[in-house]
């Protein structure tokens, strides 16, 4: 199964594991209302301390989900993918259940850092998620040359400098603009007008005797 696949089923598990958290919380919270109506202020102040805790453990449920799918779509955007850089097997690493982790929470983030150690977080005593270190991944990244005109270069230069980026992080930036799903629609109207103009410079240098001039000029894409 391919990254995006395995991501996208990913994704729909966590959103049906969601969609049935916000259930159970909200029938918790209709049980409350219920219980403050029907008892006494006694017996609501004695249920309180349970009440209360599954109600935590609800609302933390949601919050991790929510939180979990937001990532899920964020790696979804981004238009490279992740190589382990250390490989750690998930037989070595402590389990931890999904049960009471909100209580554990900022330690395991310590461990992790301090430690260089991930943990399984199980639910129901089964394998459901991992933690671990951000630095165990690392960007795949393809380094390219390419060939450019030296007064158009330092015309470049000249003009991005005032904003404080390289050339080289400008075309970075023109290349996630392409990707970026949010701009991508605009990406591709710019890209067919840049070829189209291409296309008719090209066309009237080979017919005034230029064939070497490709047409430089045309429309300049946001940065």
């Amino acid at each position: 199964m391919g990254y995006k696949s395995k991501l996208e089923e990913v994704r729909v598990r966590t959103q049906t594991e969601l969609d049935l958290a916000e259930i159970k919380l909200d029938e918790q919270l209709m049980a409350f209302r219920k219980s403050a109506s029907e008892y006494e202020a006694f017996d609501i102040i004695n249920r309180m301390p349970g009440t209360i805790h599954d109600l935590e453990r609800c609302m933390f449920r949601v919050a991790a989900l929510k939180e979990q799918l937001r990532m899920i779509e964020e790696l979804e955007k981004t238009p490279w993918q992740f190589n382990l850089r250390e490989y750690h097997p998930l037989s070595e690493m402590e389990r931890i259940p999904a049960e009471g982790i909100e209580g554990i929470i900022d330690e395991l983030f310590e461990r992790m850092d301090k430690e260089n150690v991930g943990f399984v977080i199980t639910q129901e005593g089964k394998d459901s998620c991992v933690l671990c270190p951000y630095r165990w991944f690392e960007p795949v990244y393809e380094t390219i040359t390419i060939e450019v005109d030296a007064i158009l270069l330092e015309q470049v230069k000249e003009l991005i400098r005032p904003m404080g980026i390289t050339v080289e992080q400008l075309i970075v930036r023109f290349l996630e603009w392409l990707v970026d799903p949010d701009t991508q629609e605009e990406a591709i109207a710019w890209l067919l007008k840049a070829k189209e103009e291409y296309e008719h410079d090209l066309e009237r240098n080979l017919c005034e005797g230029h064939p070497n001039d490709e047409g430089a000029g045309g429309n300049q894409p946001p940065v």
